[in-house]
């Protein structure tokens, strides 16, 4: 085995695992049991913690559908909440004769693979009255709901995960902004989709050893 693979995590990973069941089977001889007995113990003590292990993922995935059932929660109270006012002179000139009926947040990067790292540009946009639509980006109020990174600036945003979450190497969360119509002073609130932040894993180099 090159030397650079045996210092591989994966490597050591299947060394610990491969003495462990060893032990385990010196243990099953001690009580007496060998050949066929032998194998159908281990095989049930194996099974066993495998279950134990699914019992595991399934606590774990049950966290992750409260913890977007609660990102949820947060967008809506969000809705509610009147958004900073804008300045008069920062107010782009929409004009009397329509107002802003919804605000979107697009962004040209699918959200379905996104890595710690990763940084990403939204776009506030206000659908006027008239089917118009207004770039506020720079206008509007961004927030980030769930432990999965931080905006960096008007629109965007950098995938970071907290270390609260990061040992379970996802973590599920929202972009929103918040935006008054200076004409109406209606507030306006758009939201991505709920998206996962996984962690970065950083390839090792294979050299010769």
């Amino acid at each position: 085995i090159p030397a650079a693979i045996a210092r591989e995590d994966f490597f050591k990973r299947n060394e610990a695992e491969d003495a462990r069941i060893d032990e385990k089977i010196k243990e099953l001889e001690k009580t007496g049991l060998e050949n066929k007995e032998l194998r159908k113990a281990l095989r049930e003590s194996i099974i066993e913690e495998f279950q134990e292990e699914i019992e595991k993922r399934r606590i774990e995935i049950l966290k992750e559908i409260k913890r977007e059932e609660k990102i949820e929660e947060q967008i809506e109270e969000k809705a509610s909440i009147e958004p900073r006012r804008l300045e008069v002179e920062q107010e782009p000139q929409l004009g009397r004769a329509k107002k802003a009926i919804s605000l979107s947040i697009p962004t040209k990067k699918v959200l379905d693979k996104v890595v710690e790292g990763d940084k990403i540009n939204f776009e506030a946009m206000a659908e006027m009255s008239d089917g118009t639509k207004v770039n506020v980006t720079a206008l509007a109020r961004w927030q980030v709901l769930g432990q999965i990174g931080r905006m960096e600036g008007p629109g965007i945003f950098v995938a970071e995960l907290a270390p609260a979450v990061a040992e379970f190497g996802e973590s599920s969360g929202s972009v929103i902004a918040t935006w008054q119509d200076p004409e109406s002073r209606e507030a306006l609130l758009g939201k991505s989709p709920i998206f996962k932040v996984e962690a970065k894993v950083i390839e090792p180099s294979l050299r010769d050893g």
